[in-house]
């Protein structure tokens, strides 16, 4: 199972779907709270959102937007 998906409706839209049960058992695996994990997930899901794909330039916008909210 995954622990996110998020889905692109339009341009300005999109949907987000977080399994928080398996969030919950995976916080911890990545030193995380639970809390802090699922902001981290949400996060993930909307850079995704905006268009990127795994990789460098990925983290590096998921970087940014984790420290204004010190994620």
């Amino acid at each position: 199972p995954t622990n996110v998906l998020a889905f692109s409706i339009s341009k300005t839209e999109g949907e987000i779907f977080l399994n928080l049960k398996l969030a919950r058992k995976q916080a911890p695996e990545f030193d995380r709270t639970y809390k802090n994990f699922v902001a981290f997930l949400f996060i993930h899901a909307l850079i995704h959102l905006k268009g990127f794909e795994h990789g460098g330039r990925m983290e590096s916008a998921e970087r940014k937007i984790r420290k204004i909210f010190d994620i």
